[in-house]
């Protein structure tokens, strides 16, 4: 009767019954259990903690009365507690419940202890790689390193001082190394760290134009990537070469496999454990057949520049101690913004439903002044993108930290990449250490309307190029420019933009 009262929402008579029943049966640990649960979902913390503590003390090896007496504990401000309930739970345990393991690095995580919690994540992750809510919310973690504009641009700068890096200066702009400056023989390798939606598959299509660059794009097997993404490199090529050790850090099985297939190859695939990417991204460039025939090895939107600070942080020894030069690739954040929206509108939209959704049923009222004050329709999908781009992931807000903390790091401008010869030709001296030179007939291959037009939705026709930011500010409409606004006044993402000569007055 208890259970039928709780399922059915009777939560003060399943409470009556269950006080009852534990006071005259023998000691039952369920019964505490859900006895505890049905005082937390009544708001009364300190006897559902004394009731969990009761289940526990009954049958400790039980995770799920672990987890009810964390949860009682968090609720009622203990949150401390709770992690070191939980944490001494995982040491009794010979194999302690993924579920338990999860709740700790949550408890952890919403704790400010992102580090310890990340490694939680990823040893759950090395059990379920193929977990796609579990990669979500790792990448949720991440965008949690840091908070406070100070303690972003300080820990920024510790990443690029650190005692296994060096900051250089190359014609005034700073560079970081890792590692040291690399001695003169050595094969240069790059890393171009982004948060997307700034031209990465296009500038990686125009480094590989150069006949002695092998650039692979985002976080798949670049094999993979060759065939998924226009980026001037034969996957045919690659994959006739390939044998089974060039596949040894794992693929999308449900990507390659068909892709092998239609070649006539067969090969044993392992799924990618992608989180690991950072300490084997070089190795599995390097190894791939056709390497060597490149003399300038590189990795652009493998990562951005928050989530690779998470991996150094955690060992300096990251890329296997190599000299790598690396840059941050910028965009204004207006268009970069849209450009975002769209790529949610593409490749998202189930997830943006959900999340708008629980947006607006967490806060019904304010949603109803929005659509009444803008007359936007709030069931329609890009209306939804704009909320949740701007009020649950808040991206602009994200990137001006990226902007903010790795201030010493050289930052490249989309825009200036692909209108500026000469800024692309410093870009590419930059990052080939100065071992490749571009002549005019490369220049002119990269700068073709065709190869502008390049990107992760392929050529655009005659190479159009995407609005301006103020042109784009004109299309928007009246309340995605207010949400954009009170994002910039709540982030400081003008004050950080400016000193890379980025153009806010159109929006005075």
């Amino acid at each position: 009767m208890a259970i039928f009262n709780h399922q059915n929402g009777n939560l003060q008579e399943s409470a009556r019954i269950l006080r009852r029943a534990i006071g005259i049966v023998p000691p039952y640990p369920p019964a505490f259990d859900v006895f505890a649960a049905v005082l937390v979902e009544l708001k009364q913390f300190a006897p559902a903690v004394t009731a969990a503590r009761r289940a526990v003390a009954l049958d400790p090896s039980n995770w799920t009365f672990v987890r009810t007496l964390a949860i009682a504990l968090t609720l009622q401000g203990e949150r401390e507690s709770a992690i070191q309930t939980v944490e001494a739970a995982c040491a009794q345990m010979s194999s302690p419940s993924p579920e338990l393991v999860l709740l700790l690095a949550r408890l952890l995580a919403i704790s400010g202890r992102i580090e310890q919690a990340l490694t939680l994540f990823d040893s759950l992750l090395d059990a379920d790689p193929t977990n796609e809510a579990l990669k979500g919310e790792r990448i949720d973690i991440y965008g949690k390193l840091t908070t406070d504009v100070s303690e972003r641009r300080s820990s920024g700068e510790a990443f690029a001082v650190a005692t296994t890096g060096h900051l250089v200066q190359d014609n005034g702009r700073s560079l970081f190394w890792f590692n040291t400056p690399p001695p003169a023989k050595e094969s240069p390798r790059f890393l171009v760290l982004t948060s997307g939606n700034c031209g990465a598959i296009w500038f990686t299509s125009a480094l590989n134009m150069h006949p002695a660059i092998l650039a692979n794009c985002g976080i798949d097997h670049p094999i993979e990537s060759f065939f998924h993404y226009p980026m001037k490199k034969d996957g045919s090529r690659f994959l006739r070469a390939a044998k089974p050790e060039h596949f040894q850090f794992g693929v999308r099985p449900e990507v390659m496999g068909p892709i092998l297939a239609e070649h006539g190859l067969t090969l044993s695939l392992n799924q990618r454990l992608y989180h690991r990417l950072g300490w084997f991204v070089f190795d599995e460039l390097e190894s791939l057949p056709l390497a060597a025939a490149h003399r300038v090895v590189g990795s652009v939107h493998a990562f951005s520049a928050t989530e690779f600070l998470g991996y150094y942080r955690r060992d300096p020894a990251i890329l296997g101690g190599r000299r790598v030069v690396t840059a941050n690739m910028i965009r204004h954040p207006l268009t970069r913004h849209e450009s975002n929206i769209k790529a949610f509108l593409d490749y998202r939209p189930e997830h943006i439903r959900i999340l708008a959704q629980r947006l607006m049923d967490s806060n019904p009222n304010e949603y109803k002044l929005l659509e009444r004050k803008y007359k936007v329709d709030l069931s329609d999908l890009r209306t939804q993108a704009v909320i949740v781009s701007f009020r649950y992931y808040n991206v602009p807000g994200h990137l001006s930290n990226e902007i903010i903390s790795f201030s010493s790091m050289i930052a490249l401008k989309m825009e200036d990449l692909q209108s500026d010869r000469d800024y692309f030709s410093m870009a590419f001296s930059v990052l080939t250490r100065k071992k490749l030179k571009v002549d005019h007939c490369y220049l002119d291959e990269v700068f073709d309307p065709y190869n502008l037009g390049l990107g992760r939705r392929g050529p655009t026709p005659q190479g159009t190029r995407p609005p301006s930011a103020e042109r784009q500010w004109e299309m928007w409409s009246d309340f995605e420019r207010d949400e954009f606004v009170r994002c910039c006044r709540a982030n400081g993402i003008i004050e950080a933009y400016q000193p890379y000569g980025y153009d806010f007055s159109f929006m005075r």
